[in-house]
């Protein structure tokens, strides 16, 4: 018998994307307080997050980083 390994609110998505490593998970039920099933993240949402933040990582160390203004009128 599987263990039910909900995914309580508030939680990130870094920490839903640890929940799925450790346990090697494919769908995880996301709940209330109560225990009242809200909905269900898969697997395909959390690769889609860890491409997202892989994503971000790289642009950071490769200095190509959205700015937050355009580009004439960021301060040097």
């Amino acid at each position: 018998m599987a263990v039910l390994l909900p995914c309580m609110l508030p939680t990130t998505r870094k920490m839903a994307s640890e929940v799925f490593k450790m346990n090697n998970r494919v769908a995880l039920p996301v709940t209330d307080d109560n225990n009242v099933l809200l909905g269900i993240v898969t697997i395909d949402d959390i690769l889609w997050v860890a491409e997202e933040e892989y994503s971000e990582d790289i642009q950071k160390i490769g200095g190509t980083e959205a700015l937050d203004e355009p580009y004439l009128d960021m301060p040097f």
